[in-house]
């Protein structure tokens, strides 16, 4: 991978920090007083590109193009929505996943007044919080070793030779023909059949790699998967352990049913978030910051996010659990970034490739319209 995040904390509030602008009103992040026309010229920078309203399906194989290009313009209106329903076909593969389902915590609507998602909340940043994020940009092709025979291999993030769950890790596939479908089988460390996935040679050019994901209830051991194209088959084997410290990934899923990176998607105004987090001390509750409206800093070197708001996330006597995230109609489409200063794991330790930094870990959230096919 390749990226930016080389400041984590912008600007960290004081226990007498400000409230925040509603996001009904703000014109974007509130920055340091630009030069006055007495001083030296301010910087300029590019203009961000708008937050898109509607995106296909096969950009959610890549939605990471679209971290550094995405921030609302000032006085840009958001949109309201009347729905409450996912779009595209039901995101189901042939044997239900081990997933781990019992949720432990959410953020949805309750009776007595209309339902504010935590995406429209703009409150006072809480004291030795950052109350601005970098803004991670990038991506890259990790599947470069180019073999041509029938090949998967496991990418683990490169400063533990396992996969820590909850975690989604890329399985790079080599040499499949560029007809007949591409049938995976992933068993249990105890043998268990419990997914399977049929992707195109056309799926699999655009998504580069087979996600594989499991959650902290998942059982823990040395998992198989099988790819199968014709009458060759090949199959590696991926490791799976507790997280030995907290992280937290969203459960994302592209129509075809396959899961997809953990990092981020796009997301439907009105839909529900589910985000699978781990490795935290057992039998406590825990805060996920909200943070958006990326903007340039001040001296256009960096994108960054504004702190929005915090929501507790309860964990089990496991560490672990799925949080759920009822997003509203009324919220505005927009990147929001889900961020916690207990994760001291980076999702993109260095060294990822020579040329990238470490980035900090987080997931994140692209609000639209609607994802077509």
């Amino acid at each position: 991978m390749t990226g930016s995040d080389s400041t984590d904390d912008r600007r960290t509030a004081s226990p007498t920090s400000p409230t925040i602008p509603t996001r009904a009103t703000t014109n974007g992040p509130s920055h340091t007083a630009l030069p006055s026309s007495s001083m030296a010229p301010a910087p300029t920078g590019p203009s961000l590109k708008p937050v898109p309203k509607i995106v296909s399906s096969s950009a959610l194989w890549h939605i990471s193009d679209y971290w550094p290009k995405v921030a609302l313009g000032p006085g840009s209106p958001s949109q309201t929505l009347q729905t409450g329903q996912p779009s595209g076909p039901s995101r189901t593969s042939d044997v239900a996943e081990s997933s781990g389902r019992a949720e432990t915590s959410s953020a949805s609507p309750s009776a007595g007044g209309p339902y504010v998602s935590p995406l429209s909340r703009t409150d006072p940043v809480p004291a030795g919080l950052a109350a601005q994020l970098s803004y991670f940009q990038g991506g890259g092709n990790l599947c470069f070793l180019g073999l041509t025979d029938l090949t998967a291999v496991v990418r683990y993030r490169p400063d533990l030779p396992y996969m820590a769950a909850p975690d989604t890790v890329n399985v790079c596939i080599y040499g499949y023909a560029s007809t007949g479908d591409v049938r995976f089988e992933v068993r249990d460390p105890s043998g268990n059949l419990v997914e399977t996935h049929h992707l195109s040679p056309q799926d699999l050019d655009q998504s580069e790699v087979l996600t594989f994901r499991r959650l902290h209830s998942d059982p823990m051991g040395i998992y198989e998967l099988k790819v199968i194209q014709g009458d060759r088959t090949t199959s590696t084997a991926i490791d799976v352990r507790p997280a030995p410290s907290p992280q937290f990934i969203g459960i994302f899923d592209h129509p075809t049913g396959v899961p997809l990176d953990g990092m981020g998607t796009a997301v439907v105004a009105g839909d529900k978030v589910r985000v699978a987090v781990g490795g935290f001390q057992p039998n406590t509750t825990v805060l996920l910051h909200i943070y958006s409206n990326p903007d340039w800093n001040d001296d256009y070197t960096d994108v960054v996010v504004d702190y929005l708001t915090s929501v507790p996330v309860t964990v089990d006597s496991k560490g672990g659990g799925v949080w759920e995230l009822q997003t509203a109609a009324t919220d505005d489409r927009d990147v929001y970034v889900l961020h916690s200063e207990l994760v001291t794991r980076r999702m993109f330790p260095a060294p990822d490739s020579p040329e990238a930094p470490s980035a900090r870990w987080e997931v994140r959230l692209l609000v639209v319209d609607e994802i077509v096919d």
